[in-house]
């Protein structure tokens, strides 16, 4: 990258923050192509289809982010939506549904789908006083059991996601999981980059504290970095871009997702 790009880049960091908004102005490279709608909303276009699985995202919650690689709250075509999640409409309330888009019936190299679960108390076995609940199966597993195919890790890359099955504060609710080949390399041609959440403290605090109440700390130790950074943020090459926003403590904390994307 040239030394006025680089140049370019850190202006715009400095006039737009970081991590960047849909809105930010965007640097395109050779797998894909930006175009900038009347609405200021950067769509991103892929010049190489066959370079990645995961083509977007978008959620039936107007108060969501949209697409990035449509400019709505759709996928394009040749693509199809998966369900991975849900948020709350203040508007409407209710449980609105998320999606991330595929352009392939087989995983790529990188990506490997996504899964939601959350845990539940058993009343009837006290050998076991909780069951594991999967929400959301990951597309390309071959059985309603199995949760990632080989050569995927299975990655937590976000909880306190809101469920159906939420009935208190007390629950962590739905917890996200990545199947990523861990051994993938990143290189100028890869468009997907990994995934991490921001959860605040005061909802880490609540998930600990839901012991004391007659629940279970799901989502303890767990730290939703990118795997292949192993921090919260993109490799180099890769912006982040906001994919879900949530209260994960009602009109307290808020907690987002962000999915890295190579432009």
């Amino acid at each position: 990258m040239n030394q006025n790009l680089i140049m370019l880049l850190v202006v715009i960091m400095i006039c737009f923050g970081f991590p960047v908004s849909l809105r930010m102005l965007l640097i395109a490279r050779k797998r894909t192509r930006v175009h900038p709608s009347n609405s200021r909303t950067i769509i991103i276009e892929i010049t190489d289809p066959s370079t990645t699985g995961i083509t977007g995202f978008y959620s039936d919650n107007e108060q969501q982010p949209i697409n990035p690689f449509t400019g709505n709250q759709s996928c394009g075509n040749g693509s199809f939506a998966i369900p991975y999640g849900w948020t709350w409409n203040d508007r409407s309330s209710e449980l609105m549904t998320s999606y991330y888009c595929l352009n392939t019936r087989l995983p790529d190299d990188v990506f490997g789908g996504l899964y939601l679960t959350e845990l539940f108390r058993n009343e009837f076995k006290k050998a076991a006083p909780y069951l594991e609940k999967i929400w959301f199966p990951n597309p390309w597993a071959n059985t309603s059991t199995e949760r990632c195919l080989d050569g995927y890790d299975s990655v937590v890359i976000s909880g306190f996601i809101a469920t159906p099955g939420m009935r208190n504060m007390w629950q962590s609710g739905g917890k996200l999981h990545a199947c990523l080949n861990a051994n993938a390399e990143l290189d100028e041609g890869s468009i997907f980059g990994g995934f991490y959440s921001r959860i605040p403290k005061k909802c880490l605090v609540l998930d600990i504290e839901a012991e004391e109440h007659g629940g279970i700390s799901y989502l303890k130790g767990e730290r939703f970095v990118n795997p292949y950074t192993g921090k919260h943020r993109c490799p180099s090459g890769f912006i982040p871009f906001t994919m879900m926003e949530w209260d994960c403590v009602p009109n307290i904390a808020q907690a987002a997702l962000f999915i890295c994307i190579g432009i």
